[in-house]
Order: structure tokens, then C-alpha cells, then sequence
């Protein structure tokens, strides 16, 4: 059995009382944070009209995309997969302006060519 050391030197408590304790920490700061959400009310005096009021309000808090209702299924989105006409039409009008800037470039063969060919022509000697 373990013990640990809380405070004085002269008391140890076991794990069970320390798992009890921290139990009762617990309970006490939710409960601490219950009373804050209502105001200091004490809930054991409420009537049922009381609660039901309670439970109207929370469900008006659930935002209706959390509400399931009858035919829901028929207006869930389909997952976006990239193939509307629109993204189709901008990736084909990207690689036609490619292939258009493309043409109008030199290819590595043809540059050397040119360089060689203007490198061969013979300037006039006027000097």
C-alpha cells in the first residue's frame, strides 16, 4: 500500500483516502460550478414547471445543426471531392495558358543552336 505525504510531516494518507479525497474535490468543484450556472438557486426546491422551463431553455441553446429531424438525411452535403464543372473548367483554362506560354519558349536544343549560329557569323573587319 502506498502512502503520500500531504502537508505535516506526521500525516501520511493512503491511496484509497487520497482517491476518496480527490472524489470529493471533485464533486465539490462541480458542484461549485452548477451553482454558478444558476445563480445560487438551490435545485432540490424546483417545481416541475420549474425544470421543464430549465429543459426548454437548454434545447433552445442546441443549435439546429445539432438537431436531428425527420428526413435529415436528404439535406446532408455530399463531401467535396474536386470535380464541380467550375474547378474542372479552371484547371483545363490553367493548362491551355501553359501550353500556350510554352510554345512560345526555347527549348534547350534550340538555344544552343542559336548560340552556336551566332557565334559562326563573321563580323566585318573594318578595322
Amino acid at each position: 500500500m502506498r502512502k503520500f505525504y500531504f502537508g505535516s510531516p506526521l500525516k501520511y494518507h493512503s491511496q484509497a483516502e487520497t482517491e476518496i479525497e480527490a472524489v470529493k474535490n471533485e464533486e465539490r468543484i462541480e458542484n461549485e460550478v452548477i451553482e454558478d450556472w444558476i445563480e445560487g438557486e438551490n435545485i432540490n426546491n424546483w417545481t416541475k414547471e420549474d425544470l421543464n422551463e430549465f429543459k426548454k431553455v437548454g434545447k433552445r441553446l442546441i443549435t439546429e445543426v445539432l438537431y436531428w429531424h425527420d428526413n435529415a438525411a436528404n439535406s446532408i452535403r455530399a463531401v467535396y471531392n474536386g470535380t464541380s464543372r467550375t474547378t474542372a473548367w479552371r484547371k483545363k483554362k490553367k493548362e491551355e495558358e501553359l501550353e500556350h506560354d510554352a510554345k512560345g519558349m526555347r527549348t534547350l536544343d534550340t538555344l544552343f543552336l542559336s548560340a552556336e549560329a551566332s557565334t559562326n557569323v563573321t563580323l566585318p573587319e573594318s578595322l
